[in-house]
């Protein structure tokens, strides 16, 4: 099977997509470089050095240290790749199920409750998690943990919070897997439901932010049992990502999860795409016995409603 995701060598995240991931993370001079380039991303291809520190009401040394940040060298080479990456993604071509961009700033909906401009509002969000998650994610890492999976004979997810919560959808995929799978969402029961998995055994960690502090000690205990780990998280800086055997970054997520308008969007949506996609190619490496156990389920649901049928005559 081909994979569509980008491959490791020679590729480049989307720039503004990093940027919004380290944002959380930057010092308060450092964001407010942030900000402007994700809020003023065309007023900033043409700006100069002296023009940004100026507008951010920085200096030079800050800017220096932004762009080493993000892996350059100095704001010349941040600039160019900036340039290049904006120009890049305008000469993208369009995909039938782009949505208009909204013009209308997030602050700007707590003063406008017009469902007509809420709706594609929303829609937009939802694209665009979707769009910097592909961009995130890296096709080796991908393989790697369909790879641990499939080869696992049980299968805990484990998270707390939103991005837990998600893994009860994600169970019913991974349950037609045919490998015994749990969920826990409790920080009391990790250990319990971690305890008994062996050497080839996989837990899935899910935490978008990727410093929930539950998560991260179930993931020490797992990595002291051997374990295998394939983590999902924005954060590839996290423990939860550098203990992971497989890590699988998602799209960067909200500054501040409390105040985000949308954590279907911004939390729920990048954790649930990037699992739903794994169970769908741990089931595609044996697709016999994917039908089978499809077939003998529907055969038994089929069973089950005549005898209720039945039952009430």
């Amino acid at each position: 099977m081909e994979y569509a995701l980008k491959e490791t060598k020679n590729s480049r995240i989307n720039l503004l997509t990093e940027i919004k991931r380290h944002q959380p993370k930057l010092p308060n001079r450092q964001g407010k470089i942030a900000s402007f380039l994700i809020n003023q991303s065309e007023k900033a291809k043409s700006i100069s050095l002296q023009e940004l520190c100026s507008i951010c009401e920085t200096s030079e040394p800050v800017v220096f240290a932004f762009c080493k940040k993000l892996g350059f060298s100095g704001f010349r080479a941040f600039k160019t790749a900036f340039i290049e990456d904006l120009t890049a993604q305008k000469t993208q071509p369009s995909s039938p199920y782009d949505i208009p961009n909204v013009v209308i700033a997030e602050s700007e909906l707590f003063e406008n409750n017009d469902p007509t401009v809420l709706l594609p509002f929303l829609a937009g969000l939802y694209q665009q998690s979707i769009k910097q998650t592909l961009e995130s994610l890296n096709c080796d890492e991908f393989k790697a943990a369909v790879d641990l999976i499939t080869k696992a004979k049980r299968i805990v997810l484990m998270g707390v919070g939103i991005s837990g919560n998600v893994g009860f959808v994600l169970l019913q995929n991974f349950l037609r897997t045919g490998k015994p799978t749990t969920w826990v969402n409790d920080p009391n029961l990790f250990y319990t439901h971690l305890v008994s998995l062996e050497k080839n055994d996989v837990v899935i960690a899910l935490s978008q932010s990727g410093h929930q502090v539950d998560t991260i000690e179930g993931i020490r205990f797992a990595k002291e049992r051997n374990i295998k780990i394939v983590s999902i998280s924005s954060d590839p800086d996290s423990e939860i990502a550098e203990n992971a055997n497989a890590f699988l970054m998602t799209g960067p997520g909200p500054e501040a999860s409390n105040t985000t308008l949308s954590i279907g969007a911004q939390i729920a949506l990048p954790i649930l795409m990037v699992g739903d996609a794994l169970a769908v190619s741990v089931n595609l490496q044996d697709v016999d016995g994917m039908l089978d156990r499809a077939q003998v389920t529907h055969d038994a649901i089929k069973k089950k409603f005549k005898l209720k049928k039945r039952n009430k005559k």
